[in-house]
């Protein structure tokens, strides 16, 4: 009967841990077939060679990976200071740097799609557009932001590894900042894929901004709450979104119909018309409308210029989640008031709708609004408005 005494453990690595206990286990069963043990160790062995020989050349391949994002990164840099950011030899450049990227998000972005596609002809329509435009409130400038902003970041992670490019982990999965710059960047390419591919949307998105900095110029709460971009804005934006496409369906369809393509149907000529359940509630805007114009003598006192009686009216609720706006359920009659209300409820369905149907294309949506209306620009524009005035 033979007795192993267990040894005391201590770490080891695994070729160690041949060594230790292969020797061992052969002294152990050298009585019954001394040729056993010894294939076993020396397969062992070989495995754990071949296994850090592998590791090693992954850990190489992912270093030269890293190697040559750095070099195209310097080199862009340089061509966009000579020729521009939009001209050829640029364009070429960042194509060559987002094809290496491609690799380094294939093998790093584990929690994003991790696709090897960055959207290359995206990034250069972004790079024509913004410079193309320099009004930083406009909804085109401000998507072509998106994108080179967050492109920029993932650049800027390789340039700081420039002279110690020893320090990133080669597992390349395992730099947190590298993943959280690549996700960036890929939400960013979705959101601004959804605008500059197809023009519809933008030019509706463009419109809704331009009426979001009206209302904002001479609605004091709504100025308040972009200010400091209070919690509730984000629940008066998708109200404030409805009721402009309530007004115009035809210049406002393309922007729902990106993030509610459920509740719209395309026609032969390409136009964007609401379903049936849509249209219903087009019909219940339409109504209370008409009756609301009724009693414009007695609201116009209250009602800024760029507005007709009835968004005036609409606009405040929506605004203040439904309280009193200004005195206004005084001056309506009850049935009136009533059926207000009940617009203002099925309102608040559909805004819950837009924001939840489709989380992450209503935040790029909203983020770019936000963005326009928060700009340098479109404050000191609306603060030289205000003193005019």
């Amino acid at each position: 009967r033979c007795t192993i005494n267990t040894p005391t453990f201590r770490p080891l690595t695994s070729m160690a841990y041949a060594a230790e206990f292969g020797v061992r286990r052969s002294r152990v069963a050298s009585d019954a077939d001394p040729r056993i043990p010894a294939d076993l160790d020396e397969n062992h062995l070989e495995f754990e060679r071949s296994y850090i020989s592998v590791c090693v050349h992954i850990q190489e391949r992912a270093r030269n990976l890293i190697l040559q994002v750095v070099e195209l990164d310097s080199c862009v840099q340089l061509l966009e200071a000579v020729y521009g950011s939009v001209s050829q030899p640029s364009r070429q450049g960042r194509r060559m740097l987002v094809s290496v990227l491609e690799h380094v998000s294939a093998a790093a972005n584990t929690r994003g799609p991790g696709r090897e596609d960055l959207g290359v002809d995206i990034l250069d329509q972004a790079y024509e557009i913004r410079q193309a435009s320099s009004y930083e409130s406009d909804a085109r400038y401000v998507v072509a932001s998106l994108v080179i902003d967050a492109f920029d970041r993932v650049c800027q992670f390789f340039r700081q590894l420039r002279h110690n490019p020893e320090h990133i982990d080669p597992c390349l999965w395992n730099n947190g900042d590298l993943v959280d710059r690549l996700v960036g960047y890929q939400a960013s390419l979705e959101v601004a894929a959804c605008y500059l591919s197809w023009a519809p949307p933008l030019d509706a998105l463009s419109r809704v901004v331009r009426r979001l900095q009206s209302l904002r110029r001479v609605e004091q709460a709504f100025e308040a709450m972009c200010e400091v971009c209070d919690a509730e804005v984000f629940m008066v934006l998708p109200r404030l979104v409805w009721l402009l496409f309530l007004q115009s369906p035809s210049e406002h369809a393309a922007l729902i119909a990106t993030i509610l393509p459920d509740d719209f149907t395309v026609g032969e000529d390409a136009e964007v018309k609401p379903d049936d359940k849509l249209e219903v509630f087009l019909q219940q805007f339409k109504l209370l409308s008409s009756q609301l114009t009724e009693y414009s003598c007695e609201l116009q006192a209250d009602v800024a210029s760029d507005f007709s009686v009835e968004e005036w009216v609409l606009v405040g609720y929506a605004i203040r989640g439904g309280t009193d706006h200004a005195g206004h359920p005084s001056i309506l009659d009850a049935a009136l008031g009533e059926q207000l209300q009940n617009f203002m409820r099925a309102l608040e369905e559909w805004s819950i709708k837009l924001q939840r149907w489709c989380p992450v294309a209503w935040n790029g949506c909203s983020e770019i609004m936000l963005r326009c209306l928060n700009s340098k620009k479109t404050t000191a524009c609306l603060k030289h408005a205000c003193i005019s005035t």
